[in-house]
């Protein structure tokens, strides 16, 4: 099946348009010729660029949530994926893409709060971030309006000791900041 691939400069020009505000119409001119994949039923509305066959570099590029209001994206998940290779798990095949998608959001979001957090090979780094409370038990974790993941060697949604495969995922979440406080 035919994959469109992203140059450096469409993946800057993406996240670019994502994160600034009424810059929505510049992701469609992007993305409309891309190559996509049918399938059987409808798609939600947030869902409308789920089935591009997209790649970056050598990873699958999936964007399972998009969602516009106007001319502004509210929502926005983007995930870079591909099959964990040796030397991993002994270094992190990530960090030159997480270089790249850090020089663009540090540059994006110039002069806001910015928040690193680890939790074992997993590191997240929140942008425009404030420390929120996240459940009725009054559990406090940083929020941000968009969020670069990296989960290098990592068995995704399923529990490692039920799965030998492994994946190194970099994932892009965004949601504007006056959406959240909003609803």
């Amino acid at each position: 099946m035919p994959v469109s691939r992203l140059s450096e400069k469409e993946l800057k020009q993406l996240i670019t348009a994502i994160v600034t505000p009424g810059s929505a119409d510049l992701v469609e001119s992007l993305l409309s010729d891309c190559h996509e994949f049918q399938t059987f039923g409808s798609l939600m509305p947030y869902e409308r660029y789920f089935r591009k066959q997209l790649g970056y570099r050598d990873f699958d590029l999936n964007i399972p949530r998009f969602a516009v209001n106007g001319s502004s994206v509210l929502e926005a998940a983007i995930q870079f994926k591909r099959p964990s290779t040796f030397p991993a798990p002994y270094f992190n095949r990530n960090r030159s893409l997480l270089r790249e998608m850090r020089r663009l959001l540090d540059h994006l979001y110039k002069g806001q709060d910015i928040h690193v957090e680890r939790d074992g090979q997993t590191r997240k780094v929140h942008y425009k971030a404030t420390l929120a409370h996240v459940n009725f038990d009054n559990v406090l974790e940083w929020v941000g309006e968009c969020t670069l993941i990296d989960e290098p060697h990592s068995s995704g949604q399923t529990p490692e000791d039920l799965t030998t495969i492994r994946n190194d995922f970099v994932i892009i979440l965004f949601k504007r900041a006056s959406e959240r406080e909003h609803g």
